[in-house]
């Protein structure tokens, strides 16, 4: 299974921070967000990247490269017209084609990274799995609405 990383958009409030590095290169206890969530990629046995790039790109570029460091191959995308999680999507049908994917905003640090858990439960159900990060209770991040069977009936981004 092949991951997308989405890290594309540049970030009005985390400046000063985003004035020097996309908003996946802030260091975090020494280590880069981008790097934690490709190490925990790795560690589940996902090895092909793709990361959806644009603001501030050389240096996701450069610190990454193609991978090699990490165990990984990595490719990357240019998303020139930052139009959205769909106009990156779009972007990337030709390298996905077909195959399933596993689909990471590039700038969420989580404890326990559920990738392993995401490709069991893919693999035992066969159809679209999704894990939900909730930094905390509020409308301005959008909004998870689950059914009585916690399974997702509907999700509004960024209301």
């Amino acid at each position: 299974m092949k991951a997308v990383i989405l890290a594309a958009a540049p970030s009005d409030r985390l400046r000063p921070f985003t004035e020097t590095r996309a908003k996946p290169m802030i260091r975090v206890a020494g280590t880069t967000i981008l790097e934690y969530m490709m190490t925990a990629l790795q560690a589940a046995g996902i090895r092909d990247i793709l990361i959806v790039v644009n603001h501030m790109r050389e240096s996701i570029e450069r610190d990454f490269g193609h991978g090699h460091r990490l165990g990984l191959s990595i490719d990357y995308l240019l998303q020139d017209k930052l139009d959205g999680i769909g106009g990156a999507l779009r972007r990337c049908e030709r390298e996905l084609g077909k195959e399933p994917f596993l689909l990471l905003y590039g700038d969420v640090l989580a404890t326990g990274f559920p990738f392993g858990r995401l490709q069991e439960e893919f693999a035992e159900h066969g159809g679209a799995v999704a894990a939900v990060t909730l930094p905390r209770a509020s409308a301005e991040f959008g909004n998870v609405y689950l059914g009585q069977d916690m399974k997702i009936e509907g999700f509004v981004e960024k209301p």
